[in-house]
């Protein structure tokens, strides 16, 4: 018996299909995923916005007047407290923005003040001063008083900070040698009834006790040769964790991002039998 199976040879087509076949499956294909699309663009809404960093809640209680020098002097609270700008001009702030912060430049002298707030209320029982500087000088950042009397008031030299809410008590001080090295460095001061604090850098570096202040000018920036930024004036005292918060929160870009949000627009099938 022969066992040997013979086993038809077909030829097998390789060949690609006609270029009109090939054509017609892919404006097939193409047109499904339109519908597709479509179909599902009416199932659901997209939503697209820009949001920032979100803010502390707290950064607004109390808040008098706000001032990020975004190429100008005006105060960003909504209380209307514009600065008057009265020398010095805008630099990139500390994220690398262009006139986003504010500068009295170098070799300034006498009582030339750099901003002009035009609040004449010193807040005596309860008051926050908060702001960035950079500077490799020194001399008053932030004061409330005149050329012949300052208290209350912020002053960089020789790598010290001084905060001074009243003479003629000695005020508050605190060394470090980062003070007056060119970069920037924030600084908080707060006054709550007799009681004072200074911060550095998010920190509370020196507390103390002093009389409550008694001035009659208005809060100015300068005449210290500096870069200024993000100024704030409460009329409370911050606490240690909220000085923390704030610092966290401004030591970051305050960079926006695009929010994409998806929901159905149809409710739930509702099944019936027939």
């Amino acid at each position: 018996m022969n066992t040997n199976i013979v086993k038809p040879t077909v030829p097998l087509n390789l060949s690609p299909l006609p270029p009109q076949r090939a054509i017609n499956r892919f404006a097939a294909c193409q047109s499904f995923i339109t519908l597709f699309v479509a179909l599902l663009a009416s199932l659901i809404t997209v939503s697209v916005s820009a949001q920032t960093n979100p803010q502390p809640s707290f950064l607004t209680n109390g808040l008098v007047a706000y001032y990020p020098f975004n190429g100008n002097a005006n105060d960003a609270s909504g209380n209307g407290r514009h600065g008057t700008q009265l020398l010095g001009n805008f630099i990139t702030n500390r994220f690398g923005n262009s006139a986003s912060a504010f500068e009295i430049p170098a070799g300034n002298s006498g009582w030339n003040w750099g901003v002009d707030s035009g609040i004449s209320d010193n807040f005596s029982d309860s008051v926050t001063l908060a702001l960035w500087f950079k500077t490799l000088e020194g001399g008053i950042l932030i004061t409330h008083g005149t050329a012949g009397y300052i208290d209350p008031y912020i002053s960089v030299s020789n790598d010290q900070l001084f905060f001074r809410a009243s003479a003629p008590e000695n005020g508050l001080d605190y060394r470090d040698i980062s003070i007056t090295d060119g970069k920037w460095h924030s600084v908080v001061a707060t006054i709550s009834g007799t009681t004072d604090h200074l911060y550095f850098d998010g920190r509370l570096v020196a507390t103390g006790n002093n009389p409550t202040p008694a001035s009659s000018g208005t809060w100015k920036l300068g005449p210290a040769s500096s870069g200024y930024d993000d100024v704030r004036i409460y009329n409370r005292a911050l606490s240690s964790n909220e000085v923390a918060q704030l610092y966290a929160y401004e030591s970051q870009p305050q960079s926006a991002w695009i929010v994409v949000q998806i929901s159905p627009t149809f409710q739930n099938p509702v099944w019936t039998s027939v």
